[in-house]
């Protein structure tokens, strides 16, 4: 059930939509050109990398995520910092959404069985003008199915309104949207907001993955999250997955979704080949098993 609160913040975002076209009067609702963030998209590109999952067939690419690049390739951190300079963060945040978008459907993602997941500044949901509305009528103009979008919630801020956000996304999941929470067990994103907004899917933190393999704290930690994720029916992606310990480590303690250099790198202006990886990665989980345990 959306509740008034949130149920104003969604009507709210489609008003300011409209609004900002009424001199362009599009056929059908808000165009890009009067979108927050739509002429910031032009100096962003993104760059994707596949998050793989290992089920009982093999492998499979189970979603991109598009990351933030200049238009040359500059890392996020100089391009985004540029930008947040001579912009609002959350408009900054948009014209990233925007730009994945653009990028996604140029590289034929929209007719590929697989999520795109973009990252969101929590922050930026609550402002009808940046808000998860927007960009589902942004994904639209581009002819990508808003089914598909898979939205990241990062933990760089902290939200201002945990209830609000949760019914926006409660209203978003109902139309078909998906929710992740990244970088869970850092910074922000912690049980507070697991148990608030009910994501379909958890990022590990890399925090929690890096040397797995060589510690039992973090090896245990991985374990309890993912058997506590299995029985709220949530996904677990162990995300900075780089060497062929952790990701045995890793999938021991139960999860099965993966992403890291060790499977491949972001694709700049195109889909990363993983298959190469990915058969390592098989050969490394084969031995893996097969080897005796201390």
């Amino acid at each position: 059930m959306v509740t008034a609160a949130a149920e104003s913040a969604l009507t709210a975002a489609a008003c300011a939509a409209t609004e900002a076209c009424r001199r362009c009067r599009p056929r059908n609702g808000a165009c890009l050109t009067c979108t927050p963030g739509a002429d910031l998209a032009g100096r962003i590109t993104a760059a994707f990398q596949p998050i793989v999952m290992r089920g009982r067939r093999g492998w499979s690419v189970f979603a991109y995520e598009a990351l933030a690049r200049g238009r040359a390739g500059e890392p996020a951190d100089a391009v985004l910092g540029a930008l947040r300079r001579v912009a609002d963060p959350h408009v900054v945040d948009m014209a990233c959404r925007i730009a994945a978008l653009r990028d996604a459907a140029s590289l034929g993602l929209a007719d590929v069985p697989t999520l795109v997941s973009i990252n969101v500044l929590p922050n930026a949901a609550l402002r009808p003008e940046t808000c998860l509305t927007a960009t589902v009528t942004a994904a639209r103009r581009y002819g990508f199915p808003p089914e598909r979008i898979l939205f990241e919630m990062t933990e760089t801020e902290a939200v201002r309104d945990v209830a609000l956000l949760a019914e926006i996304i409660a209203a978003q999941r109902a139309q078909g949207v998906r929710v992740a929470l990244d970088d869970f067990g850092a910074g922000h994103s912690g049980l507070g907001l697991l148990v608030a907004c009910r994501p379909d899917i958890v990022k590990l933190d890399r925090h929690l993955v890096r040397g797995a393999d060589r510690d039992p704290v973090r090896a245990r930690l991985a374990r309890a999250v993912a058997q506590a994720c299995r029985d709220l029916g949530i996904v677990v992606v162990a995300e900075g997955v780089e060497t062929a310990g952790e990701l045995d480590a890793l999938h021991a303690a139960g999860i099965r979704h993966f992403q890291g250099y060790l499977l491949s790198r972001p694709g700049f202006g195109c889909l990363p080949d993983a298959s190469a990886a990915l058969r390592a990665a098989d050969v490394t989980l084969r031995r893996a098993r097969a080897a005796p345990r201390a």
